[in-house]
């Protein structure tokens, strides 16, 4: 996976779900979900949504430059509504938003990590192939 901006600090991260994994001797898939839950803070539940949130992280700290040197505990999400972005577009239909040239048609969300309060992270979930999620962020200062 590439991501290429002339303007913005750019993270993506893609995983494969536990489930979908063929490895032998890979360990309880409801192990490793509990394991990836603890290090983000917070709660086991479906696999799928545990990992989204692990790449959307990964995506914003590749994004920061930092990567895990900064704890995934400190990077803080808000959801975007779809909608916000239906007046992005100009005449043309050219996406107008700072969202490094992002589709609209897949959840979008705002974070930022604890520690830098000037800059915020816009991303996007991929629509990857099934068994598979990822995310793209960019930074966008603020001051």
């Amino acid at each position: 996976m590439v991501a290429v901006s002339d303007d913005a600090r750019l993270g993506v991260d893609v995983e494969v779900l536990f489930s979908a994994r063929r490895l032998s001797g890979s360990g309880d898939v409801a192990q490793r979900v509990r394991d990836v839950a603890d290090v983000l803070g917070v709660d086991a539940g479906d696999e799928r949504d545990v990992l989204q949130r692990w790449v959307r992280v990964e995506a914003v700290l590749k994004a920061d430059g930092r990567g895990l040197r900064v704890d995934p505990r400190d990077v803080r999400f808000v959801e975007e509504d779809a909608d916000d972005h239906d007046n992005d577009r100009d005449e043309n239909h050219n996406h107008n938003d700072d969202s490094a040239g992002l589709t609209t048609g897949a959840p979008r969300w705002r974070a930022a990590v604890r520690d830098d309060a000037d800059v915020v992270y816009r991303g996007m979930d991929l629509a990857l192939a099934s068994g598979v999620v990822g995310a793209v962020a960019h930074a966008a200062d603020l001051g």
